[in-house]
């Protein structure tokens, strides 16, 4: 579901870019404010283009202690993208 969602969520910002609700260069943290500040901006851009740094869900899950193939809530999982320290 992941790799498909993704085509969904970028077109649907394009969208909303286009009719004025945000801009690609807007700080994901204006929208997202429970993310760390990293030091430098993350913009909607590079997570659109997925060149913002953030890891790939299931290295953080490794990393974290977790097995990829557990399931987990929507709380959990951004839980564990937002202890991401760089």
């Amino acid at each position: 579901m992941g790799s498909v969602s993704k085509q969904f969520t970028a077109a649907s910002v394009v969208l909303a870019a286009e009719q004025g609700y945000l801009s690609f260069d807007d700080d994901v943290r204006k929208y997202i404010p429970e993310l760390p500040d990293y030091g430098h901006v993350v913009t909607l851009r590079q997570m659109i283009h997925q060149t913002s740094g953030f890891r790939d869900f299931c290295t953080l899950l490794g990393l974290s202690g977790h097995d990829p193939a557990d399931f987990n809530s929507p709380k959990e999982i951004f839980t564990i993208v937002a202890r991401q320290k760089g």
